[in-house]
């Protein structure tokens, strides 16, 4: 048994609110490190070095150098390979290049805030809505905002989820998040200043209800999360959508399972809900003023 110890840094918030940017985020780095380390050390194998080509960007353990000789010299490597790697997507996921397009999406969602009645909806499907759900799922309680305001669905809603509590369909409108609950409800009523981010993943959605969402008067958009490796990315789908915003992220998996994505999007989804907010005015001097005693917490 051997013990690894991870020294956060506490530093000021450049933003009020980003808490959930770096305490969420750290929480999802500590947890693939810990289960990447376990699959490494069962498989006794160097989990991103022989791949790293493949992700787009070069690994540099500087600090394991030669041959791997014992359990915890592998365990020290990946572990190292790991976060490396993390720092690596997150430069890369606010690079100049990817940057612009963030902040388009920023805009765009900040000025459907600024409505009284505006709304913003994110769709996605599989582990990508699974983040959106958790981003949206944050906007009551860090910024007050209506519980409709900003929603996020997954393909095959709860299903998709795989919860502990299973469906929670029954428990109101807010709990219906599949796309057919947001083609049933909410999709024939959008309106000029609602906005649709769409997070592709190939076939996110069907043609039918791209092109419901399209033909309405909402501002629709694109977030087209492409790999390095993706040579046959699926957006003819979204061809006469008004926004399409593609971000260039590494790609890896371990046992099929991808990596790196889901952290690329929620730190993406974390700037643009976070920036809305703050164009929405529930922001004045660095302090969230929006805010009300609402629960035992």
């Amino acid at each position: 048994m051997y013990c690894l110890s991870f020294c956060i840094a506490i530093c000021t918030y450049t933003s009020t609110g980003s808490s959930r940017m770096k305490g969420g985020s750290m929480t999802k780095i500590l947890m693939d490190s810990i289960f990447l380390l376990a699959i490494g050390s069962v498989f006794e194998t160097d989990l991103l070095g022989l791949q790293s080509a493949e992700c787009g960007i070069e690994i540099r353990s500087q600090t394991m150098q030669g041959n791997i000789s014992t359990d915890i010299d592998r365990t020290m490597k990946n572990l190292t390979d790991i976060l490396v790697m993390y720092q690596n997507v997150a430069t890369i996921t606010y690079s100049n290049t990817n940057i612009t397009q963030i902040a388009d999406l920023l805009t765009l969602a900040g000025e459907s805030l600024s409505y009284p009645d505006g709304h913003l909806y994110i769709l996605g499907s599989q582990s990508f809505g699974v983040v959106a759900l958790i981003d949206c799922s944050e906007m009551v309680d860090t910024y007050g905002a209506e519980l409709d305001e900003v929603r996020a669905f997954i393909k095959d809603g709860w299903k998709a989820c795989n919860t502990n509590t299973g469906d929670l369909y029954g428990l109101g409108k807010l709990f219906h998040v599949s796309f057919e609950d947001f083609d049933k409800e909410i999709s024939s009523y959008l309106r000029p200043q609602d906005v649709v981010i769409v997070v592709s993943q190939e076939h996110t959605l069907h043609q039918s209800l791209a092109d419901r969402i399209c033909s309405s008067p909402a501002k629709c958009a694109l977030l087209n999360m492409q790999s390095y490796n993706d040579t046959h990315l699926h957006v003819d789908t979204f061809e006469q959508w008004m926004y399409v915003k593609t971000i260039e992220i590494p790609h890896f998996s371990v046992c099929g399972v991808p990596l790196f994505g889901d952290f690329a999007l929620k730190i993406i989804l974390n700037a643009i809900t976070t920036g809305a907010n703050i164009m929405k005015g529930r922001v004045y001097g660095n302090s969230m003023i929006n805010l009300t005693v609402a629960n035992s917490k």
